[in-house]
């Protein structure tokens, strides 16, 4: 890999940590409505 490469690497390893706190943070509400299980029998 070229140093080009792991910067890049870093860089949306990094991205991805920043909107997973931000994400956390935030709470912000599911758009999906909940799904009801059936009892396995």
């Amino acid at each position: 890999m070229t140093d080009v490469e792991l910067m890049e690497i870093v860089a949306h390893t990094a991205l991805n940590v920043l909107s997973n706190c931000a994400n956390h943070l935030a709470r912000p509400g599911l758009d999906l409505p909940a799904v009801e299980l059936e009892p396995r029998d």
